[in-house]
């Protein structure tokens, strides 16, 4: 593995660690405060080994966790740069003071490259940390519709169209959620769209049905016509709660082209456990299109 920081750097800061120093605790402090886990330090804190195999181990650990170890070297080797003498008592001053001013010598040597190194590596640490702090916050709001879907499936009341208002608002906050373009329910001058969306460069047309009982033939005929009366690049995404009927689903689609995906509640449940909802809908449109089957269950598996 490629260092990140340079071998002569790392060289130069390890001959101040074993010469510049008296106590071993001083160089260990240096280390626990620039991010070495302590973990890591108590594995080579043998007084059994010397201070330059402790610094040169840990710095061949650091090597290893890349961007990470390279900012704790970086940090280590700065704090070493500061040091102005050696410990009065370290077993050989002269060596100890020639050992400083050499890091400081290779430091300068390696000034832009070290300044390089450290600005890009502060960069690509402050873009992972905002990656996982997107993570997170995405699970948490995960968490919560996961909590509104339970609440709502356990709770089921109200009219049928209640409930269908309650679903269409969960797929809107999980649109939102993905960042998918969404549109919410509209009418046209002879319809109900319960919503539409952009996916993959394709607009689907949202039905949402949470009903006792599942489609029918003809909810299913009713929502294929209002998808095949639009442009070809649109297709539909029918979810229905009950899930749907194996006679119903094998004699679907009547002619025309297949440009219907089925969704169940168990498909919705599964999205809160082990699969992402942008994925679920990758794997339902994979098969729609390679094996024409609409009606995928999430639950076979990847």
């Amino acid at each position: 593995m490629s260092k990140l920081v340079p071998a002569e750097v790392q060289e130069a800061a390890i001959q101040v660690c074993g010469s510049a120093f008296y106590y071993r605790s001083r160089p260990k402090g240096i280390f626990l405060s620039a991010g070495v886990p302590a973990s890591m330090y108590d594995r080579y804190d043998d007084p059994n080994r010397s201070k330059f195999l402790i610094a040169r181990q840990i710095f061949a650990d650091l090597d290893q966790r890349g961007e990470m170890g390279a900012a704790i070297q970086l940090r280590i080797v700065e704090e070493l740069s500061l040091l102005k003498r050696p410990d009065p008592n370290a077993q050989d001053r002269r060596s100890g003071a020639e050992a400083i001013a050499r890091l400081k010598d290779v430091i300068a040597e390696h000034l832009v490259a070290l300044s390089g190194e450290r600005a890009a590596v502060a960069e690509r640490t402050r873009r992972q940390e905002i990656r996982l702090a997107a993570q997170a916050a995405r699970a948490r709001r995960l968490a919560a519709l996961k909590a509104k879907y339970t609440a709502l499936r356990d709770g089921a009341a109200g009219t049928p169209q209640r409930r269908g208002y309650d679903l269409e608002d969960l797929f809107s906050d999980l649109f939102a959620l993905y960042e998918i373009p969404f549109k919410r329910s509209y009418r046209t001058p002879t319809e109900q769209i319960d919503g539409c969306f952009e996916f993959r460069s394709f607009s689907y047309l949202l039905e949402a049905r949470w009903r006792k009982h599942p489609p029918d033939q003809g909810d299913l005929a009713d929502f294929k016509f209002k998808v095949d009366t639009k442009l070809e690049s649109v297709r539909g995404l029918f979810v229905s709660i009950a899930g749907f009927e194996p006679e119903v689903v094998n004699r679907f689609p009547w002619g025309g082209r297949t440009n219907v995906i089925l969704w169940s509640g168990l498909d919705l449940a599964l999205i809160f456990e082990s699969w992402s909802f942008p994925e679920a809908l990758e794997e339902k449109i994979r098969r729609a299109e390679h094996e024409g089957d609409i009606y995928y269950e999430l639950s076979r598996g990847r």
